[in-house]
């Protein structure tokens, strides 16, 4: 859950549309290790570029990829003990496929499917960043307003 920004660029010689983007969400994640079964909460800041297909247009197929910075915090109490740490990554390999609809002037839906190759930041309190894969599927779907 969070929220996103896009603002319309031109680049490529004009062959293609694209657009910069930002986006900023709440994260969740599981962490399970024997009798530690934890959740925990935290943000991810993304930054990056998108180019639609079709070439005169902000709408249909498009690609994009991002700067990713992701910080997620555990603090739970569990059969064994306390639980405390943190655990985030930074990711530049970062790709998405998606397709934009554009429902009337103001609304769109734009759903999307991609990976992410993320490098670790050393795990702090509790957390072994070995519990983590590195290469991590995603999909999403985003509901906006234009204006």
């Amino acid at each position: 859950l969070g929220a996103s920004m896009e603002w319309e660029n031109a680049f490529m010689n004009h062959k293609r549309n694209g657009s910069s983007l930002i986006n900023i969400s709440a994260t969740g994640l599981k962490y399970k290790d024997g009798p530690i079964n934890v959740d925990g909460t935290g943000f991810a800041i993304e930054l990056g570029r998108r180019t639609y297909f079709k070439k005169g247009t902000y709408s249909g197929f498009y690609s994009q990829s991002f700067l990713t910075y992701s910080s997620t915090s555990f603090n739970e109490n569990t059969p064994v003990g306390k639980f405390d740490g943190k655990y985030s990554y930074w990711s530049l390999i970062n790709g998405d496929l998606g397709y934009k609809i554009n429902i009337g002037k103001s609304f769109s839906i734009d759903p999307s499917i991609g990976f992410n190759w993320k490098w670790e930041v050393k795990g702090k309190g509790d957390v072994d960043n070995k519990q983590f894969d590195n290469f991590v599927f995603r999909a999403g779907i985003k509901a906006g307003y234009r204006f």
